[in-house]
């Protein structure tokens, strides 16, 4: 089971996707799903690496994804800035080797 550490639209916000137009309605949500996967692979590294200290973070998280304050700031940076990276840089070749 895949706990997401931040919402969609924590996301969305992070990185500037979609963000509202004047009258509050989103500008786009073409990229919700692939943002949604990210979230929790993100979210899957992210505990991954805190290991046993993994419990830690996700104690007190009711809803997946969260609703409460029950996730560190830190964390859930952390998850934004992995999505973000992936979002950008979806090959994962941040200098452009593979171009002709």
């Amino acid at each position: 089971m895949t706990v997401a550490l931040v919402t969609l639209a924590r996301v969305k916000q992070a990185l500037r996707v979609g963000v509202l137009d004047d009258d509050g309605s989103p500008q786009t949500d073409d990229d919700d799903h692939i943002l949604t996967a990210y979230i929790d692979a993100a979210s899957d590294a992210v505990l991954n690496y805190l290991g046993g200290r993994a419990e830690f973070v996700i104690t007190g998280l009711t809803d997946s994804p969260p609703t409460n304050d029950g996730c560190p700031k830190s964390v859930e940076q952390a998850v934004c800035l992995l999505v973000g990276y992936w979002y950008r840089e979806p090959d994962g070749d941040e200098n452009s080797a593979f171009d002709r």
